[in-house]
């Protein structure tokens, strides 16, 4: 008789979000359009921004799947080594990529990555490809030879994740996740980095003043902000609700 995966319970949450998506396309719409105004003033091409925009995204996915009805989703990758999302108990890893890569990062290590072991179920964002999509991958749904050991990445190649879909394509919604669009030809449209941001909330801090990224300050800034106003109301309805992260 036949086990059960190990990853069936992970399998049916990623299932339930893309049957959600499926079932509401001004939520997927949202979706899609928060991810490209994103990438839009952070873009990936920036060394800086490819961790900021790596973590917004898992909150947005995070919202997204609160919408569709999903239980007690947290965002967890600001404290957790190898999950950035809980649904109900259950972890997943979000990787996003933008661009035309041949492979995908799974997993940032600081030692030698042969003794690391990809074991959490992952949610993939893809801009480009034969993949282009929200997908859901696991190791028992690759053949191992797909996981690469580099010297500080852990990486899937792309040939076997656009053949699972292929085999399997519940496992993959395919829709129009934006394109990272490159370096402003225009060097008077590049952004402010986020970190000179932060290095101005400290030095220009005053003796009793509130950080401008404290948590009662953001919140401050939600509550004067009217739902009805926002570009995404679905989502930001959603990640008000209940973001642990």
């Amino acid at each position: 008789m036949a086990t059960e995966s190990q990853y069936a319970a992970a399998r049916a949450v990623f299932l339930q979000f893309k049957a959600g998506l499926e079932g509401d396309d001004d939520l997927l719409q949202e979706l899609l359009a928060a991810l490209d105004l994103l990438l839009s003033e952070r873009s990936t091409s920036f060394y800086e921004n490819r961790f900021i925009s790596g973590g917004a995204a898992e909150h947005i996915i995070a919202a997204a799947m609160r919408c569709v009805g999903l239980n007690d989703v947290r965002t967890v990758g600001f404290e957790e080594t190898r999950m950035d999302i809980l649904v109900g108990g259950q972890g997943f890893s979000v990787k996003s990529s933008f661009s035309g890569s041949s492979s995908i990062a799974l997993i940032n290590v600081q030692s030698d990555s042969e003794e690391v072991e990809w074991t959490t179920p992952t949610i993939l964002v893809l801009g480009v490809g034969l993949s282009r999509g929200i997908g859901y991958i696991d190791p028992e749904l690759l053949p191992a030879d797909a996981i690469n050991h580099g010297r500080d990445q852990v990486t899937v190649n792309r040939t076997p994740v656009n053949e699972l879909f292929r085999a399997q394509p519940e496992y993959l919604l395919r829709c129009d996740v934006p394109v990272n669009p490159g370096m402003p030809d225009n060097p008077a449209e590049i952004p402010t980095a986020i970190s000179s941001v932060v290095a101005q909330d400290v030095l220009l801090r005053t003796e009793s003043g509130p950080s401008l990224l404290s948590d009662d300050f953001i919140a401050e800034f939600f509550r004067g902000t009217a739902s009805g106003t926002r570009k995404f109301p679905l989502l930001s309805e959603c990640m008000e609700a209940n973001d642990g992260g």
